[in-house]
């Protein structure tokens, strides 16, 4: 893993955000809350992240989908504010093969409780369907991969630069991925979060 650049927490947030609502199957999660709210799609889209207002409004979104900022939901246990560095890396075909999987029953259900995304993209190859939404989504993201069209940029985090990958956001991506090898590429982009904290996330 190369790491390219700092970035702010506040724009992994607008990443995270902008994720949920291009995702047919999430995109429930936060359209209401945005209605309910007066705000169009653009304050995800086009995020302004030099806007305090529209920066304290995504977190406090974030927080209300996955409890992030509340130690709550998928962030219970997660460092908090000030404790995570967030960075924008390279990542190689030697990274990406080490992936794994949040510990969430499902995914770790699919990879045969190895947690490796590699085993679970075998496994849903080989025909293992536990879950029907769980691979509608999946299928879907492959015809998107095989029809060349970009994805957005996924989420990781790990205790430091040399540790093993764990995925925040992006369990379908590459999933999706690792079906399709000859159309993975060599090098993808990603944001990665760092803290020696992380071991005690109750997701990690």
């Amino acid at each position: 893993m190369q790491i390219l650049q700092q970035i702010s927490e506040h724009e992994m947030v607008a990443a995270f955000l902008k994720a949920t609502l291009g995702s047919p199957q999430n995109a429930w999660h936060i359209t209401p809350k945005l209605q309910r709210d007066g705000k169009t799609p653009t304050i995800v889209t086009e995020p302004n992240l030099g806007d305090v207002e529209e920066c304290a409004y995504r977190m406090g979104i974030l927080g209300e989908i996955y409890g992030y900022g509340r130690n709550e939901n998928l962030f219970a246990g997660f460092p908090p504010e000030g404790e995570v560095r967030w960075v924008r890396a390279v990542l190689v075909r030697e990274d990406m093969a080490r992936l794994r999987y949040l510990k969430i029953a499902a995914w770790e259900d699919l990879s045969g409780g190895t947690r490796q995304v590699v085993d679970g993209a075998r496994a849903f190859a080989a025909g293992r369907r536990d879950s029907r939404i769980l691979g509608e989504m999946i299928l879907g993201i492959s015809n998107v991969i095989r029809s060349g069209a970009a994805l957005a940029e996924p989420i990781m985090v790990a205790v430091d630069q040399h540790a093993t990958l764990i995925l925040l956001d992006g369990h379908h991506r590459f999933t999706a991925y690792f079906m399709e090898e000859r159309t993975m590429p060599r090098e993808l982009s990603a944001i990665v979060g760092l803290s020696d904290r992380l071991s005690k996330w109750d997701f990690y």
